[in-house]
């Protein structure tokens, strides 16, 4: 087994035992932005143009199946992560996450801890494991975010929540944190100077909205500021 930093425009065929490159090409275009590519042998794939290669792993499992895990970031922070497959100098595209990326605190050759980014009442990162699966995807076991919030946000309307599982309503002029989410329908908080804590109940305005609706609201109605990235 090996696992290994991933840079890019490096070879890494010698500790693979292919005798072909295999490697991640980023090379700058005219718009000086990089053109990423993953190179095994001939077979070229491009991944896409961005405005960093960021980083990633080279890991190769005891059964002699090797995978790369590589991360962009299109600018600011959008980052996506990709895994190949490139066993015995094949070259396969297994998976591409919007979104998530390695936290560089733990990985082995079956599990990687991931940052996600979530966009919810604010931007937030929330750390969560993924398996790298046979086929190799990567898939979270989780189904709760926890998010270690350093922006308040402040109560402007009464704002439907669950308290100890009824339904009741903080004031204009609470002040909360938001501390995880299921990212599918509940986001959970902390009143700031109590030890209340309660869920919000939130719908997506359409399936691709960025625009989280509160009791049939807009989330912007509720609060003073939103902390949203970009």
């Amino acid at each position: 087994e090996m696992i290994t930093y991933l840079t890019a425009n490096h070879d890494y065929s010698h500790l693979l035992g292919t005798t072909q490159p295999v490697m991640v090409e980023s090379i700058y275009n005219e718009y000086y932005m990089l053109d990423v590519s993953m190179i095994s042998g001939e077979t070229k794939s491009p991944l896409g143009t961005f405005g960093s290669f960021r980083d990633g792993y080279v890991i190769k499992r005891a059964d002699g199946r090797s995978f790369f895990i590589i991360v962009c970031d299109y600018m600011s922070d959008d980052f996506v992560t990709f895994v190949y497959e490139v066993t015995d100098g094949g070259l396969k595209k297994c998976a591409e996450l919007s979104s998530v990326y390695p936290s560089d605190q733990y990985v082995t050759t079956e599990e990687i801890e991931m940052n996600m980014k979530l966009d919810i009442l604010g931007s937030y990162i929330a750390t969560c494991n993924y398996t790298l699966e046979e086929d190799g995807q990567l898939t979270s076991k989780d189904t709760f975010y926890p998010i270690n919030a350093f922006n308040s946000l402040t109560i402007i309307k009464d704002l439907p929540v669950t308290i100890d599982g009824a339904e009741t309503t903080l004031s204009p002029g609470t002040s909360i944190f938001v501390t995880g989410t299921n990212n599918v329908d509940e986001i959970h908080f902390k009143v700031i100077n109590s030890d209340q804590t309660g869920i919000i109940h939130y719908t997506l305005e359409e399936p691709d909205s960025w625009i989280h609706l509160i009791d049939g609201v807009s989330e912007y109605e509720y609060f003073e500021s939103l902390p949203y990235a970009g």
